[in-house]
């Protein structure tokens, strides 16, 4: 699997032509709702579960209403593969029927990976910033000092935003919308949520989320409806025991980074990724039953993973 290569700064140009990716009907419904709540300032969430199109809906409605009319966006995720896809959504729906009177607006993606740009980089004339919340939390008097203060009218996109009750979250956009009502603005901040799951596994932080985004869900939908249109599939699960247990390797700090973030710690996701013995007992059970499962679409844990390798060659 190749990682997507991101120029992390310039110019979009924008494309000529139609578009040729029309939206499903839930999308453009999701994007009236956003038209009607965005007529006064607001933090609320887009809900859409996973295969929805949450991105691809928000940079179309984004692209009309913020980069279309010279305001600043502001996108932001905890992890660098987010900023990617989040990229190549803008770069491929800028088009005319979005951007009216918009040859081509500037872009900066931020991040600690090696290929993406840096805040201290950060211009007034970037028109979009989509960057990782840790990167900006580190240069956020760059990004104040540099790109908040000169701007009347920004919109925040806090991708993932199930983890935006915590507090480098919440210290990010505190401080923005503190500028803003510093500099007598406050009617120019707004915030999207965009989430497939608009909780968070922690019981006492459920309500903490209602406070970050006080409008609540602006649009949802339910799998079972997109299922129902046949524009997502019917998920059928299915376990493997593989026998092994890495769950000792778990510190009671591990276990609630998992709940909380979904995500492995790194040490214990390279030994998983790393199992020889793990990696061959799934890729088996494949070949055995390869008539069953048909062609075979491989999520591993991360991009590091030596599991999809295995798989492969296989």
């Amino acid at each position: 699997m190749q990682t997507v290569q991101v120029e992390y700064s310039g110019q979009i140009q924008v494309n000529t032509g139609d578009n040729p990716r029309e939206l499903y009907a839930h999308q453009n419904e999701a994007i009236k709702a956003l038209d009607q709540q965005s007529q006064s300032p607001f933090k609320g969430l887009l809900v859409l579960p996973t295969g929805g199109g949450k991105t691809l809906t928000a940079v179309h409605w984004l692209l009309r209403n913020f980069i279309g009319k010279r305001k600043k966006v502001l996108w932001i995720a905890h992890r660098h593969e987010l900023l990617d896809q989040a990229f190549e959504a803008l770069k491929f729906s800028a088009y005319p029927s979005l951007l009216h009177d918009v040859e081509k607006f500037r872009y900066r993606v931020i991040s600690g990976h090696p290929k993406h740009d840096r805040p201290i980089n950060i211009r007034a004339t970037d028109d979009i910033i989509i960057a990782s919340k840790d990167s900006l939390n580190s240069g956020l008097n760059h990004l104040l000092e540099n790109w908040v203060k000169h701007s009347d009218s920004i919109l925040l996109v806090v991708d993932e935003a199930h983890h935006a009750t915590a507090k480098t979250y919440r210290k990010l956009v505190e401080t923005i919308e503190e500028d803003f009502k510093s500099r007598g603005k406050s009617g120019g901040f707004r915030m999207l949520g965009l989430t497939a799951t608009p909780f968070r596994t922690d019981e006492g932080e459920k309500g903490l989320l209602k406070e970050v985004f006080p409008q609540d869900i602006i649009f949802s939908e339910h799998l079972r409806t997109l299922i129902n249109r046949g524009i997502l599939a019917e998920p059928i699960f299915e376990s493997l025991e593989t026998q092994l247990d890495f769950s000792r390797e778990l510190t009671y700090k591990d276990i609630k980074a998992i709940e909380v973030f979904d995500k492995l710690p790194k040490e214990i996701a390279k030994k998983i990724a790393l199992s020889k013995l793990r990696n061959n007992r799934i890729v088996d059970h494949y070949v055995k039953n390869r008539e069953k499962y048909k062609p075979l679409l491989v999520f591993a844990i991360d991009v590091d993973g030596s599991a999809q390798d295995v798989m492969m060659e296989k």
